[in-house]
């Protein structure tokens, strides 16, 4: 057979296997031996392939089949579709490329709410890889052009992530205050993006030490629906951190275990990986070492493959930690050595703190007290 005969057998297969009631899956294993032309069916099929691959915890293989549904000539509207379903695919095995692709799909919608939905992704995805300030611009953005009457939920969800990325940086902080101080916490919308605020404000709440009680109501009144886990936001794990913090280690590391289960069944990389840095570092507030080393190499190997460089201080730092606990200063040493940081870091960056703690007492610990304790008093 020449090319343009096989192309048409391997349509053809895929056809009959759809007309037969085969998965989708199993028709898209021969479009993607078909050369790429303006075949709408191919797009259609391996978009379907995809979203079953996804439901099965197969986010490699949906990205395998978007890729190649890109290839086809599509019309704008088809391929904003097929860009953003590919980020979102991405954001299970590959942060920046899925940054990448929501944006390139943002730029070609033309409807106003579902632009604001893209925006709230891809402000997610940059947050995760370490993209802070643009992730600000995207919420921004879609805030100003959403406006809270159009999609009261869809604006409380782009808020609360407005502000959660705001503040993690001294400069952007401002910002993160005055959303704040504008909140009522009993005005909210019942929908998802109040649950968020409500983990939101929780974490604020235990961050500056104040009124321990609301905190842990406001986290537990997030959590109890279950939406969070699912969301995709970090506020899940402002949520759950004001439980360890408030000392209740035991209700954070169940929490946490389910969680991690049903992150793996999804195929959800990132979650996994963030998932397990901070039952690691319950773990080693419990005094259980062994498990808590275990969670922390893997979610640096998870971090490493990933593309997931926002949690990359937290690794280090609370990797470093529990071997400390153990004794093991030759090996947090080695850990702290394989973060990268330079010497001399810059003070106003919330995410540094913890690796200049575990880096000060790591210092102390092998005989460099002087260099110890000054990097913990400049952190303060």
């Amino acid at each position: 057979l020449d090319v343009v005969e096989r192309d048409a057998a391997h349509r053809l297969a895929a056809e009959l296997l759809l007309q037969a009631g085969a998965p989708a899956e199993s028709a898209a294993g021969h479009l993607l031996r078909v050369a790429p032309r303006a075949d709408s069916f191919v797009v259609s099929t391996l978009r379907q392939a995809s979203e079953r691959s996804l439901a099965q915890g197969a986010a490699e293989a949906a990205v395998g089949y978007l890729s190649r549904a890109l290839d086809e000539q599509t019309d704008p509207a088809v391929r904003a579709e097929v860009l953003v379903e590919l980020g979102l695919a991405e954001r299970r095995t590959n942060g920046p490329a899925a940054a990448d692709h929501l944006w390139a799909g943002l730029k070609l919608l033309p409807d106003r709410t579902r632009r604001c939905a893209v925006a709230l992704e891809l402000g997610r995805a940059l947050w995760f890889t370490d993209r802070i300030p643009d992730a600000l611009a995207v919420f921004q953005q879609a805030l100003d052009e959403l406006g809270r009457e159009r999609d009261p939920d869809l604006y409380e969800l782009l808020l609360a992530e407005l502000i959660s990325s705001a503040w993690w940086d001294a400069q952007a902080y401002p910002l993160a205050e005055a959303a704040i101080g504008e909140l009522d916490l009993d005005a909210l919308h019942e929908g998802l993006g109040g649950e968020i605020l409500l983990a939101t404000m929780a974490h604020y709440r235990y961050r500056l030490g104040q009124q321990r009680e609301l905190a842990i109501e406001l986290a537990r009144r997030a959590l109890a629906p279950g939406n969070l886990l699912a969301s995709g936001s970090i506020a899940f794990y402002y949520a759950v951190n004001v439980l360890p913090r408030s000392g209740l280690l035991d209700e954070a590391v169940s929490i946490l275990n389910q969680a991690v289960a049903q992150a793996r069944r999804r195929g959800d990389i990132f979650n996994v990986a963030f998932m397990l840095m901070w039952r690691g570092y319950c773990q080693t507030r419990r005094g259980d070492l062994r498990a808590a080393v275990a969670d922390l190499r893997e979610a640096i190997d998870l971090c490493v493959a990933h593309g997931m460089l926002v949690a990359w201080p937290y690794n280090i730092a609370f990797l470093a930690l529990a071997l400390l606990e153990q004794g093991e200063t030759d090996e947090a040493a080695r850990v702290i050595d394989q973060g990268d940081f330079p010497e001399q870091l810059p003070l106003g960056q919330v995410p540094l703190v913890w690796f200049r703690l575990s880096r000060g007492r790591l210092r102390i610990e092998t005989g460099s007290a002087e260099r110890g304790v000054e990097e913990l008093l400049q952190v303060g």
